[in-house]
């Protein structure tokens, strides 16, 4: 097993660990948004600087502990980073990162709460260039911050501002490898609360 590997399995367990004490404060959700990025591929004879953004998605599960705080599992898939074309130039750039991070959560008026994010993404970034491919995976910091609404009990609608940090780095195809990015997004999210019934 890899370090990544084995650093991501640790943090996956957190939530199964904390689930007998928090067995009633689960919640599910999904995400809609754009991202942003610049990217600076590295070439053998030419250096550019490229600016692109796509509509991504994330779905995610949660779990509330208490008022204050929340561990939060997402998929996201940040989709085409970059497409770009141009005279002997055709680069696409894609990736996805699955996410373990702690919520701080304050209530900051009736119905509305501020919350900032920590984590650690494993993320996956596909490059191909010019009928070249390549592929690569690692492990980077995941920040965030966010403002949420209670529409109802149980249903939540938020909007936040949400960072990739290193996506890419040293993804390589041929004679071309991608600098780390700080991958920006903001998400449109809607979160449901289950309350699962507690165990005997």
């Amino acid at each position: 097993m890899t370090r990544s590997a084995a650093f991501l399995r640790s943090m996956l367990a957190v939530p199964l660990l904390l689930l007998p004490a928090w067995a009633g404060a689960w919640y599910v959700g999904a995400g809609v948004g754009q991202t942003n990025n610049e990217y600076l591929p590295t070439f053998s004879t030419v250096n550019a600087s490229i600016d692109d953004n796509d509509i991504g998605y994330k779905l995610f599960v949660g779990q509330q502990l208490g008022t204050n705080f929340a561990v939060e599992l997402e998929y996201a898939d940040l989709n085409r980073l970059v497409r770009h074309t141009a005279p002997g130039l055709n680069l696409n750039v894609e990736s996805t990162t699955l996410a373990a991070s702690v919520l701080g959560r304050l209530p900051v008026y009736p119905g509305w709460t501020m919350y900032g994010r920590l984590g650690f993404g494993l993320w996956n970034t596909d490059l191909d260039v010019n009928g070249s491919s390549g592929s690569r995976t690692s492990v980077a910091p995941v920040i965030g911050l966010g403002v949420e609404y209670t529409l109802q009990d149980r249903l939540r609608l938020g909007l936040e501002w949400e960072q990739y940090q290193n996506v890419g780095e040293d993804t390589s195809a041929g004679s071309t490898k991608l600098t780390g990015q700080n991958v920006d997004t903001i998400w449109l999210r809607l979160t449901y609360h289950i309350r699962l019934a507690p165990g005997p």
